[in-house]
């Protein structure tokens, strides 16, 4: 009897985590596998963890157009007892998605998962340049503690796989096409978790690529900033309010500016972990939307962001894009506005300055930073010449493991 299965790793109280970023992939992988399990891990790491279970109840509703296939089973373990009657007897090649180390596990739950025959796939498929994260002075302590942690953490998770007392990854795939040689020779000596890495193009090239899709300029869509981040808020805690009121203020403001002058209406797309009401009574005036930035995107006139990788499909689209740069929020955010405008050559407007002016020439000037774009897009989006990278992937576990 063949326990072979395929699975995807999430962890989360909805499926709309997964779902909303995702659903393109796991389409394509329902439509050439038998069976697909998403095993939901959320519940267990608060168990191993003796950690009170935030939320009973698991949503199973959908808050985007994807219609779930009948292929797919969800599994939320809630218990160890539940995971080992399942995990049982079977091998697992188990999907994880620009989650692992982040959203997955917490090393007790690496530990755990080790006593199951699991394959470890890792993929990396946002085409997005990698930002630095800065510690700031005024919040030093939390900064140092931060990269601290994350430094400890990674040498103990290299060494407790090096050891095998938690799996390595088998394959990651990759849209990055630029790798440090200290990366490959840590790969060529087998001294990384990675076991293979395998370059593929990036989730955005993939569907513009695919789908029939229909693009229009009826609208200008702002990607907000999350001030509650939760990877901003280990960094450097809460911002003030009098900042974060100046910022909308402003924000608000330069808005009804843009709608005024290109007569388009305004749609701001928030985080997926952002609260919903909230952001709608500090954009009164504007559409609020979740979970649908992609679909605002491909409908916009002008795409105005301060660091999102949903840009991407804006970059590839060559629509034109903003990037604002706030004195009032962090300088992870400012320095993330900055390398937008000097690497991709995105344009970029201050916040704080007097927009009554807006410049006469701006429309020129977006579309010629169009042509800045093709060298990011070469890099990061279609490294791979002309293959779907979902066919990469889909080829190499049906050729490695199916």
């Amino acid at each position: 009897m063949n326990n072979k299965i395929l699975a995807i790793f999430f962890s989360s109280d909805s499926l709309n985590t997964i779902f909303s970023t995702h659903s393109f992939f796991i389409e394509k992988l329902s439509q050439n596998f038998e069976k697909i399990y998403f095993l939901n891990l959320k519940y267990l790491d608060h168990y191993i963890k003796k950690k009170e279970i935030s939320a009973e109840i698991f949503n199973n509703k959908l808050n985007t157009p994807f219609v779930f296939p009948k292929n797919f089973q969800i599994k939320n373990f809630r218990s160890k007892e539940e995971t080992e009657r399942f995990l049982k007897d079977k091998e697992i090649i188990g999907i994880s998605i620009n989650n692992f180390g982040t959203d997955l596990p917490s090393l007790k739950l690496l530990l755990y998962l080790k006593k199951f025959k699991i394959q470890h796939i890792e993929i990396n498929d946002i085409s997005n340049i990698k930002i630095k994260s800065k510690i700031e002075i005024k919040y030093i302590l939390k900064g140092i503690k931060f990269k601290l942690s994350k430094i400890f953490y990674n040498i103990l998770l290299f060494l407790l796989s090096y050891i095998g007392l938690i799996s390595k990854i088998e394959i990651k795939f990759t849209s990055k096409k630029t790798e440090k040689i200290f990366e490959k020779l840590i790969i060529a000596l087998k001294l990384s978790r990675i076991k293979h890495r395998k370059l593929i193009n990036s989730k955005a090239f993939d569907i513009l690529n695919d789908e029939k899709i229909q693009i229009n300029e009826d609208k200008i869509t702002l990607i907000d900033d999350f001030f509650e981040h939760p990877t901003s808020l280990k960094l450097r805690g809460e911002i003030d309010q009098r900042s974060v009121n100046n910022h909308y203020d402003l924000l608000v403001k330069m808005l009804h500016l843009l709608s005024e002058k290109f007569q388009k209406e305004i749609v701001v797309c928030i985080h997926p972990k952002d609260d919903l009401e909230s952001k709608k009574k500090i954009f009164s005036s504007f559409k609020v939307v979740k979970y649908k930035t992609r679909e605002n995107i491909l409908k916009s006139f002008l795409v105005i962001f301060f660091e999102s990788s949903a840009i991407i499909d804006a970059i590839i689209l060559k629509k034109k894009i903003i990037t604002i740069y706030s004195p009032y929020v962090d300088d992870n955010v400012k320095n993330a506005s900055n390398t937008y405008r000097d690497k991709i050559g995105i344009h970029q407007i201050n916040i704080n300055e007097d927009f009554n002016n807006i410049e006469s020439d701006l429309v020129y000037k977006l579309e010629k930073n169009k042509e800045k774009y093709d060298n990011f897009i070469d890099n990061y989006v279609s490294p791979n010449g002309i293959e779907p990278g979902y066919k990469t992937i889909i080829n190499k576990l049906k050729k490695k493991y199916f």
